[in-house]
């Protein structure tokens, strides 16, 4: 399009079309970027129950410190799925683990691979387990 060809009415009616179109995307974008903080804050909020939740089923807090096998496979275990299946960020998943660092959360998940691929007998008892919670968190969750 040659700009020097147009009118002046022309330029300004170019002119009203594209800033019309500019707000419109704005509009689209602000709406996108709400609908994402709150698929955030749900997430957040799903993991915090999730974790809760498991932990009462199974007896134990399993975002306490402990390095215990029972307390870390466990955490492996949700670390993946928040990750994975829910697409959760490492740094608020470290939130929801007691604090630790986002570098914490990708060693948990990288771990997690790695005992599924070994299949060791302990992870996967304990895998199995916590993989049911989640199932049946998610089924009272979806009621």
């Amino acid at each position: 399009m040659n700009l020097k060809k147009l009118t002046i009415t022309q330029l300004v009616n170019l002119k009203k079309s594209v800033s019309h179109e500019i707000y419109n995307r704005r509009e689209e974008k602000v709406k996108l970027l709400e609908a994402e903080r709150k698929y955030k804050e749900y997430v957040l909020l799903y993991a915090k129950g999730l974790t809760s939740f498991v932990s009462k089923e199974l007896g134990y807090n399993v975002i306490h410190t402990s390095r215990k096998n029972k307390y870390t496979f466990a955490r492996f275990v949700l670390a993946n799925h928040l990750r994975h299946t829910m697409n959760m960020a490492w740094i608020p998943m470290g939130h929801v683990f007691n604090s630790k660092h986002h570098s914490s959360m990708m060693h948990c998940v990288s771990t997690y691979k790695n005992l599924v691929s070994t299949g060791d007998t302990e992870f996967c008892i304990i895998k199995d387990r916590v993989e049911s919670l989640i199932k049946q968190y998610d089924a009272k969750q979806n009621k």
